[in-house]
Order: C-alpha cells, then sequence, then structure tokens
C-alpha cells in the first residue's frame, strides 16, 4: 500500500492517532475505537470509493471434520485390534 497523504487528507490504510490530528482533534481527545466503511453505493463527489474493503474468512470446516473423523476411526480400529487380540500370559 502506499503511504498515507496527510496534507492532502487522503489515507490508504487506517492510522486512528494519525487521522485525528488531521482531522483537527486536539492531542489526548477520546476517540472511538470503530471505523465505518462505506458500501459500493456511489458517494457525491465521487470519494470515498466504497466497497474495497475485503474480509476473507477461511472456511476450513470440512478439513477439520474430516481430521477429527479421521482420528476417531483410527481411535476406533486401535480399539478393536486391542480388544480382539487375547492378553499374553506372563
Amino acid at each position: 500500500l502506499p503511504d498515507n497523504d496527510v496534507a492532502k487528507n487522503i489515507f490508504y490504510w487506517k492510522d486512528r492517532d494519525v487521522m485525528a490530528a488531521s482531522a483537527g482533534l486536539p492531542a489526548g481527545a477520546a476517540l472511538v475505537p470503530i471505523f465505518i466503511d462505506a458500501d459500493k453505493t456511489p458517494n457525491p463527489g465521487g470519494l470515498p470509493v466504497g466497497g474495497v474493503t475485503i474480509i476473507d474468512l477461511p472456511n476450513s470446516h470440512l478439513q477439520y471434520a474430516m481430521t477429527w473423523y479421521g482420528l476417531a476411526a483410527a481411535l476406533a480400529a486401535v480399539l478393536i485390534l486391542r480388544l480382539r487380540r487375547p492378553a499374553k500370559d506372563e
């Protein structure tokens, strides 16, 4: 990402403290720790351009399910083999 251009008030990435200073807020002002992203609806003047926030949450549920079912099957196989084998006389 390019560097933020504070002089032109253009931010390519979120830096809360620098954005607050650029907006003229006094140092140490109470800031709410949230950001609101614009959707793809056109904005007056064209800025901010909405719909550019990318949220990618991995969906590995099938992989996790296969792993745990595989481990359960392996444990069941070991248990069956152990129970079928006669105990050794000492």
